[in-house]
């Protein structure tokens, strides 16, 4: 017998794993060869999520958890373009518009409030997830400039300009200042 719902959700599967092969492009472009994968940095971001939303009662931690592992599915299709880049271009609405696509051909519509959410909405979920990104980002830097890599070292001066974004959930404040001290500590800039 056909199984319908079992070729739309191998499909899927495949699709995401190409995330795995993609390479974070803003690392690259400093020099950073054998960089991490965009599933790499999504699977630490969904770790994230999953810590935060323990410390922060109104975060929804399913919704926020799949809004995670969701939030990369348009670079299955655009690749990684580096902020600077998708700025030019709207670089969200073609990655909304791909994640779209590729849930409605999967036969996964039940997740595109999620996507609409993530893209357009105003949560404490989709903050969750953003500050989570950062703070990945954040970690990721610190960690190639322990291991030598010095083109990642500009990240560190965005870290104020979270704190003041983020200043109004306590969790995520103490999750970047916690991440601050930790660089201060036991880095040489």
């Amino acid at each position: 017998m056909y199984n319908v719902f079992m070729d739309s959700t191998i499909k899927f599967l495949v699709t995401m794993g190409n995330l795995k092969k993609i390479p974070r492009t803003g690392w690259l472009l400093r020099g950073i060869h054998g960089c991490e994968t965009v599933s790499a940095h999504n699977h630490r971001v969904a770790l994230i999520c999953m810590l935060l939303c323990d410390k922060i009662d109104s975060a929804d931690f399913e919704k926020t958890l799949k809004m995670a592992l969701l939030h990369e599915i348009g670079e299955t299709r655009l690749g990684d373009i580096p902020t600077p880049v998708g700025k030019k271009f709207n670089k969200n609405r073609v990655e909304k518009e791909i994640a779209g696509e590729i849930l409605s051909e999967s036969g996964l519509d039940c997740y595109e409030s999620v996507i609409e959410e993530y893209f357009d909405g105003d949560s404490i979920e989709k903050t969750i997830v953003d500050a989570s990104d950062k703070i990945d980002m954040m970690l990721q830097a610190y960690e190639y400039n322990r291991n030598g890599f010095c083109g990642a070292a500009d990240f560190f001066d965005k870290i104020d300009g979270f704190i003041d974004k983020y200043s109004g959930i306590d969790e995520i404040k103490k999750f970047f200042i916690e991440i601050k001290n930790e660089i201060e500590q036991k880095t040489d800039f």
